[in-house]
């Protein structure tokens, strides 16, 4: 098994490489070629994101407001309430409230959440109401100021009354007035205070009350939005689960015509032993699978993650158990490590590879090392014999030789 790896895989090696069995090819031509390669790879990797583009991205028919002005609606107070529908009957335009609740005019909603906004953007510009937020705004600016005032006098009356207890003389202080004054102009203000918070509470009772805002929400209270939603969150959930299954097969499909083309190609040219079109057929094999075998791995890490390892972690975090998953990750990147491991040794290290780099570099069979001559013996390191005498000839041959230098007979592997 290992053996018939290895040699696949250099054979395809050499088909990359070379331009006939005797022939290798310059650098300057396996520059060119491979960078024809990476053209061709940028250019697939161009298309399946064209491709990708064309299916079409899940998205909620659910938009923030609407769930917010319906489900979110329903649990306010009648404070809050009149403060949700504030923003809607003061804004200058429809577009301009688009564009501050982040909506966009072709957004797929579902035809509930369109009633919610048609019936919530009708209130744009109410003079009624309108008016009614603007007297709140002025009354509440009042108020504040107000506040402020007595906030200032209050530290006033606080130094004047020391001053009045430590007998200070009036034309020494730098009060602009007497701490009896200051008390009649806080009780003053007190009185004028209690006024506006009364107009405050007469003016936000009025805007809950008003029809504008008691209509609404006997519009919403009419609605049938639980089931609603809930049948779109399914919904939603079925495409974004189908949506990597979708992307994958359409740029399967993009790249599949392609490969398949390749493979006829080569298998044509190589019955016909056309030396350019084979290579540049087996180019293009490779390049048709890197981004195959690239998206079949993003795909399943992008499945696995998202679906089985997060319902594995919030399942263990309900058991209390959160902690072992750490220990999860550790066993799976040292599986993982392995497998790489093992497929490295039969591919990339297989003993046949080994055994044609030593050869060709003139390297002792067993440790590496290297050799004098092509002609020396033993390892001057590690005392392993060097050489056989062919089975046909007798002439001594490299132990690592696939056929005698001399006759040319077929050798073992080495022992």
């Amino acid at each position: 098994m290992r053996k018939s790896i290895g040699d696949l895989l250099g054979k395809h090696w050499d088909r990359l490489t070379t331009y006939s069995s005797a022939q290798r090819l310059s650098k300057f031509a396996l520059v060119l070629l491979f960078a024809l390669d990476l053209f061709v790879l940028g250019m697939l990797f161009n298309g399946m994101h064209d491709v990708s583009d064309r299916i079409p991205v899940p998205q909620l028919g659910i938009s923030s407001e609407c769930e917010n002005m319906t489900t979110g609606f329903q649990k306010m107070d009648p404070r809050e309430r009149a403060s949700s529908i504030r923003r809607y009957v003061t804004a200058k335009s429809a577009a301009d409230l688009r564009q501050e609740l982040g909506m966009y005019e072709d957004q797929p909603l579902l035809p509930l959440c369109a009633q919610v906004h048609d019936k919530l953007f009708a209130y744009i510009g109410n003079p009624a109401l309108g008016d009614l937020y603007r007297q709140l705004d002025r009354t509440n600016e009042k108020i504040s100021s107000q506040q402020a005032e007595i906030r200032s006098l209050q530290s006033s009356y606080d130094s004047a009354l020391l001053e009045k207890v430590a007998g200070q003389k009036r034309e020494d202080s730098i009060l602009p007035a007497e701490a009896d004054k200051i008390k009649g102009k806080i009780a003053h203000i007190d009185a004028t205070l209690q006024d506006l918070h009364a107009q405050e509470n007469r003016l936000q009772q009025s805007i809950e009350q008003h029809a504008l805002i008691v209509d609404y929400a006997g519009f919403i209270d009419q609605l049938h939005y639980p089931a609603a939603f809930e049948q779109e969150h399914l919904r939603y959930a079925h495409l974004v689960y189908w949506y990597p299954v979708k992307v994958l097969l359409a740029e399967v499909a993009f790249l599949l015509p392609l490969l398949l083309l390749a493979l006829l190609w080569n298998g044509k040219v190589l019955k016909s032993q056309n030396n350019t079109q084979v290579l540049m057929s087996s180019h293009l094999i490779l390049v048709c699978l890197v981004p195959i075998f690239a998206r079949t791995v993003y795909f399943f890490y992008e499945l696995l993650p998202h679906q089985l390892i997060a319902n594995l972690i919030a399942w263990m975090n309900q058991l209390n158990l959160g902690f072992l998953w750490r220990y999860v990750a550790i066993a799976g990147s040292i599986g993982v490590c392995l497998l790489l491991i093992v497929i490295a040794q039969k591919t990339v290290f297989s003993p046949a590879r080994t055994r044609a780099i030593r050869l060709r570099k003139l390297l002792c069979r067993t440790c590496g090392e290297k050799l004098q001559s092509i002609d020396q013996t033993c390892c001057e390191f590690c005392g392993v014999r060097q050489t056989e005498h062919c089975t046909h000839c007798g002439k001594p041959q490299r132990s690592l030789a696939n056929f005698c230098r001399h006759c040319g007979t077929a050798n073992a592997a080495p022992h």
